[in-house]
């Protein structure tokens, strides 16, 4: 997507996901949130997401939803989400 703003719909649809057990579409997700041309995050919020992105590339998939889900709520009280 070439919105700038569509990190904002990103945010909603990846705890949606992880609620519905849907990992890998998630992290998919987490991807688009950092790819250009969209809006750069705050260092946490794209630290956790990198961070969960290298977690399932690794076949680590517990630990990328647990890690999407601290940035999920880190972005939430942050009102980025």
């Amino acid at each position: 997507m070439s919105y700038s703003w569509y990190w904002l719909c990103l945010w909603p649809l990846i705890a949606v996901r992880l609620a519905g057990g849907q990992v890998a579409e998630a992290v998919e997700n987490g991807r688009q949130l950092l790819a250009s041309p969209q809006q750069r995050l705050p260092f946490e919020l794209e630290s956790l997401i990198q961070t969960a992105i290298a977690a399932w590339e690794r076949g680590e998939p517990q630990l990328a939803r647990g890690t999407l889900g601290e940035a999920v709520e880190l972005a939430q009280r942050v009102r980025y989400a």
